[in-house]
């Protein structure tokens, strides 16, 4: 059987990289083999070494990554003895002293531009070296050539390509209420500046569509007009002493409203103020869109922009498995290879990187460490400024175990975007980590109060009742995870804190019915894991330790008296001595950054007290209710 003719030799870290140049010498008509080829039932080793020495031509893709893989520099001593080895910077670093005198091709600023001058000559030189000439044109008629348009040379994607545009309609009212009027207009300039803190998507001026105001709306014609994937109309109504808003977010290309919500201020009891209205109308659009985008990027098919990328990175990085945790690092890889100028791709990648070893039950290592770092100071030189940038490499540091920092970033995120109840999350999750639950309490009452409809706050709702606990307010901790239950009836973490709240308050029938319930629902997830899930917080395990006690003897009570082991076994194994060295390391990029003062002073102080209970109407983005994969997982970061 004759070899390919190119075989890739590459880090797994640099899975993203590698699939570029995979498509992109496919592409040119060349046969490529590189382990994600492989079919199921092969053996690995047997057809790796068979393509490796028989391939007639080695591409050995260096990088900080691969230099030190003991596997790369073997592929390359093989590749390099049969005179087929051609290797390629990827990435500015030392090579393996033995191949310092090789030739090495310079591609580490190529990004998959298949008409840059480095690939041409790259590709011209592989096809030399394996005997496959340039394809000849196909002649025609000169008549046809005459005829036929010149091709434009095709041009690289434009940094903004597949970042999908929203714009807010004029709020409309009916005429002749002057204060209304003027409301209307407030409220659509605070909407777009609103929804324009979200760095995910473009959000047109409130000045450009003022020309739409008091004017028919066809929908499908202004979304035509203006290239918006999505519209955003309001309606203001006012009877008696209450103010309706009514908003609806409508399909930019075919008119069809997605999704409407009322929203109603100064009655009594109402959930909204004058003050949070435009808040939370666009922060529920916000949460709708981004939903929307996430599952519009899984279900589309290649190629695919950075912005799909990012996407696709950010839906795997709720699932808690390890395939899941490892997809999301190489598609966050994908987006920074796409396009290395988005502060967000590198901070999802940062973040994604941190996830992945804590999927497996690990902490960093000393060169995941860098890593991150990298990623994280690209981030905040690109766009420091950005509250999505700063909430995701909040969640790279908390992976880091650097709680203070996280503190900082979501400090400096609330600063930045005080409206926001994803700003508040992240303060609450940052003070919980570090121990100051009294803090953490307030801080997600107040992303109770901003976010009153979001489904998803079992989450939050479950930290809040942890931290009341921890407290010594049992009952209203047992509130807070009750309505977490109601919102997710099968959410592990909220069933774990329930029967651990619910015998503390003398309440054993309960206690040990939500146990069962525990043991059903997860018949194959074992005790220990559990236990993780309660003393999971190390500032919180001192306070925990009585209740991993009362988690071990309601779980033995379900089969009958059973010893049970007092010590509580420590959530994750013991990271490498580096990465103690390492966080010195990690604290100076991000306070030396010049784009954002990471301490800008004391965190404003939030305040609030829980808003009503919750409808069912979706809010969080991309999370819909957590299954049962969702073990593990600390609040999102991001």
């Amino acid at each position: 059987m004759s070899g390919p003719d190119i075989f890739i030799s590459y880090n797994r870290e640099d899975a993203a990289i590698a699939q570029l140049y995979a498509d992109a010498l496919g592409g040119a008509g060349l046969t490529v083999w590189w382990d994600a080829t492989l079919r199921s039932g092969e053996d690995y080793d047997a057809v790796t070494e068979h393509s490796l020495r028989t391939a007639k031509a080695v591409v050995v893709l260096w990088s900080p990554r691969s230099v030190n893989s003991r596997w790369v520099r073997a592929e390359a001593t093989i590749a390099d003895r049969g005179h087929t080895m051609v290797p390629v910077m990827i990435e500015p670093c030392d090579r393996p002293v033995m191949f310092e005198l090789k030739q090495t091709v310079e591609m580490s600023h190529w990004r998959g531009d298949l008409e840059a001058k480095e690939w041409l000559k790259f590709i011209a030189d592989l096809r030399h070296k394996v005997g496959r000439a340039e394809p000849e044109p196909v002649a025609v008629a000169a008549a046809e050539v005459t005829a036929a348009a010149t091709p434009e040379k095709p041009q690289a994607a434009p940094v903004s390509a597949g970042r999908s545009t929203v714009a807010v309609l004029p709020v409309g009212c009916r005429g002749g209420d002057a204060e209304l009027e003027v409301l209307a207009e407030d409220l659509t300039e605070d909407i777009t500046r609103e929804l324009a803190h979200n760095g995910h998507f473009r959000v047109i001026a409130a000045g450009s569509m003022a020309a739409w105001r008091g004017k028919p709306i066809d929908h499908k014609d202004v979304g035509r007009q203006l290239e918006a994937r999505y519209l955003v109309e309001g309606k203001l109504q006012r009877s008696g002493k209450e103010t309706r808003l009514t908003v609806q977010l409508i399909d930019g290309t075919t008119g069809n409203v997605l999704w409407s919500t009322r929203l109603v201020t100064e009655a009594a009891g109402a959930a909204f103020s004058a003050d949070t209205l435009p808040v939370a109308a666009a922060t529920q659009c916000a949460e709708q869109i981004l939903h929307r985008e996430q599952t519009r990027a899984m279900a589309k098919r290649a190629p695919f922009t950075a912005w799909d990328h990012m996407f696709r990175s950010a839906a795997n990085s709720l699932r808690a498995d390890q395939a899941s945790a490892g997809q999301a690092v190489a598609e966050a890889q994908l987006a920074v290879a796409a396009a290395p100028d988005i502060g967000l791709a590198h901070a999802l990648l940062a973040s994604a990187l941190a996830a992945l070893p804590e999927s497996q039950g690990l902490k960093p290592d000393a060169e995941q460490i860098r890593e991150i770092q990298a990623q994280t100071r690209q981030a905040m030189r690109i766009d420091g400024n950005n509250p999505s940038v700063l909430m995701a490499l909040a969640g790279a540091y908390k992976g880091l175990g650097e709680y203070e920092i996280c503190l900082r970033l979501a400090r400096r995120t609330v600063e930045l975007w005080p409206g926001s109840p994803q700003s508040y999350l992240i303060l609450g999750n940052s003070y919980r980590l570090l121990g100051r639950t009294a803090e953490a309490v307030a801080a997600y009452r107040k992303q109770d109060q901003l976010s009153p409809f979001d489904s998803t706050r079992y989450v939050a709702l479950t930290c809040l009742g942890e931290c009341l606990l921890a407290e010594n307010q049992p009952e209203a901790a047992e509130d807070a995870v009750d309505r977490a239950l109601m919102l997710d009836p099968e959410y592990p973490a909220a069933l774990e804190w329930k029967a651990v709240i619910a015998d503390q308050l003398g309440k054993d029938r309960s206690a040990l019915a939500v146990m069962r319930q525990i043991r059903s629902a997860e018949a194959a997830v074992p005790l220990d894991q559990h236990v993780w899930q309660i003393a999971r917080d190390e500032h919180l395990r001192d306070r925990s330790a009585a209740h991993v006690a009362t988690l071990r003897r309601l779980w033995h009570a379900i089969d009958g008296p059973a010893a049970v082991p007092a010590e509580v076994p420590e959530p994750v194994e013991a990271a490498v001595s580096a990465s103690v060295a390492a966080a010195a390391m990690v604290l100076e990029p991000v306070a030396a950054a010049p784009a954002v003062a990471l301490d800008p002073g004391p965190a404003p102080e939030p305040t609030g007290s829980p808003a009503a209970e919750p409808s069912a109407i979706p809010l969080k983005p991309g999370k819909p209710p957590a299954t049962k994969q969702s073990r593990g997982k600390l609040p999102p970061d991001q």
